[in-house]
């Protein structure tokens, strides 16, 4: 984020959606990854190569939120056009700011600030100039403080924040521009794939907010949030829209990277160190992710109705998977 884009068209919809996931109950943080303009994008007599931060509120748009439409707008028209005019606003009430410049040198210690700054959030919104890393930029570059780096986005999630991220739709085709993101997000942040959300906001240049959740609950108030901004004058107007189109009435199960690998790998092979204690965690964590979805104490009531036949397995070498599928089957 750059001081010259305060208040446009972008941080119109980023307050909104912000705003609607405060409703359901979050605490935000908020790191803008603040930068300063880099020599390479301005021609010899000083002026911007790309005019990015000239797309204000239009008059259409301002129907969604008139009072933020105006407050912004006042922004982006001050001379003194910043960051600092968003949050002396309190657009985003009570939110945590972290709004330090990156730099090459200093941006490991940078990010271990911005760690103890936003501790409290529950979400945390990752802000950078143009998105998630990209494979041409190098860390080293003067151009990596545009981008967020996969670890700093795993130091968030491992911290247990729900995370919000910014990124700069590129010019691949959209199928595979969501296919290379989920990609990395889950080989890199070990983020199982499914429980990734994303909204675009199409206006001025095309925007995509990434969330990943910490828990299932939080997962269920995302989706929340971004159905009800999504089905709100906001979409109407087509300032935003859903990616894929999640309906209401389809359950989102929350899965980590690590459930995700122990059903589709570890459940599959009989594990010869497991201890009999272990296989009866394993059976009931099976049953809670399978496509049955029982809770943690269905899983044990079943568990301990069918003891017998579950330590009978267990001398057997049987899977999890299979002993999981077939008291399952017969409970379910």
């Amino acid at each position: 984020m750059q001081d010259r884009y305060a208040g446009d068209v972008g941080d119109y919809g980023k307050i909104a959606l912000l705003r609607y996931l405060q409703a359901q109950g979050f605490s935000v943080g908020i790191n803008w990854y603040r930068v300063h303009e880099l020599d390479s994008e301005k021609n010899a007599d000083g002026s911007y190569k790309q005019e990015d931060g000239k797309y204000l509120i239009s008059d259409k748009l301002r129907d969604c939120d008139p009072v933020l439409a105006e407050c912004l707008t006042q922004i982006a028209l001050s001379k003194r056009r910043s960051i600092d005019l968003i949050q002396k606003a309190d657009l985003v009430p009570n939110a945590i700011y972290y709004n330090a410049s990156i730099s090459v040198d200093h941006r490991s210690e940078w990010h271990k600030k911005s760690m103890d700054v936003l501790g409290k959030a529950d979400l945390v919104f990752m802000d950078p100039d143009n998105g998630l890393k990209v494979k041409s930029v190098g860390k080293r570059s003067a151009k990596s403080i545009k981008y967020t780096f996969y670890e700093e986005v795993k130091d968030y999630i491992d911290a247990g924040k729900s995370v919000l991220i910014y990124n700069h739709r590129c010019r691949k085709p959209e199928k595979e521009y969501f296919d290379d993101i989920e990609k990395k997000l889950q080989d890199e942040v070990k983020v199982y794939w499914a429980v990734i959300q994303a909204i675009t906001f199409p206006k001025g240049s095309i925007r995509d907010y990434f969330a990943i959740p910490a828990c299932e609950e939080h997962a269920k108030l995302i989706k929340e949030a971004f159905v009800e901004m999504s089905e709100s004058i906001w979409g109407q107007l087509g300032v935003c829209k859903l990616h894929p189109e999640w309906a209401k009435d389809i359950p989102l199960h929350y899965m980590t990277y690590d459930d995700h690998i122990f059903m589709e790998i570890e459940s599959e092979t009989f594990n010869k160190a497991c201890s009999f204690e272990q296989y009866k965690r394993d059976i009931i964590r099976y049953l809670m992710h399978s496509s049955w979805h029982y809770s943690e104490k269905a899983a044990k009531a079943i568990v301990k109705d069918e003891m017998d036949y579950i330590q009978k397995s267990f001398k057997k070498k049987d899977t999890v998977a299979d002993v999981a599928v077939e008291i399952g089957y017969g409970c379910g």
